[in-house]
């Protein structure tokens, strides 16, 4: 988020930049907080997940993604998920403990 950018408002645009795609933003699924960056420089984050859904566009990366998958919630890749947090939220969606 940009600072004094509402939460939803980050998330449309983020959906636009990172993916082209316009969305359209349901309900909050948790907040996490994590760390960022190696033990010696890490810095706290604030995670806050959507249920979204693409309501126009067409997929198409930007530079700072190369890739996307869509996974069923038995064939969710877990030991390869780029940060804790993101396990955290997929748990929540799917209610697993």
């Amino acid at each position: 988020m940009e600072n004094g950018e509402d939460p939803i408002d980050g998330l449309r645009r983020e959906a636009k930049e990172e993916m082209n795609v316009e969305i359209e933003v349901g309900k909050i699924i948790a907040v996490f907080v994590d760390r960022y960056g190696d033990d010696s420089d890490a810095f706290y984050t604030l995670n806050l997940f959507y249920k979204c859904k693409i309501a126009s566009g067409e997929i198409r990366l930007d530079k700072e993604n190369s890739e996307y998958r869509w996974f069923s919630e038995e064939k969710v890749p877990w030991n390869d998920l780029a940060f804790r947090n993101t396990e955290f939220a997929i748990k929540s969606l799917y209610n697993i403990k």
